[in-house]
């Protein structure tokens, strides 16, 4: 395989027994995940200025 690391090679022949599946990732939160409410209403709000 060209342009890989040993690395994901590694990972690949790993994986092959295993029914060739990658394991799940786990769900991360964001920077933004605590502004986003905010963020929503100032959109919503500036488009309805913009409707009138």
């Amino acid at each position: 395989m060209c342009g890989t690391t040993h690395q994901t090679v590694r990972r690949i022949i790993e994986r092959a027994p295993a029914g060739n599946k990658a394991p799940g990732r786990k769900q991360r939160e964001h920077d933004y995940d605590q502004v986003a409410g905010l963020v929503a209403e100032k959109v919503r709000a500036v488009l309805w200025i913009r409707s009138l």
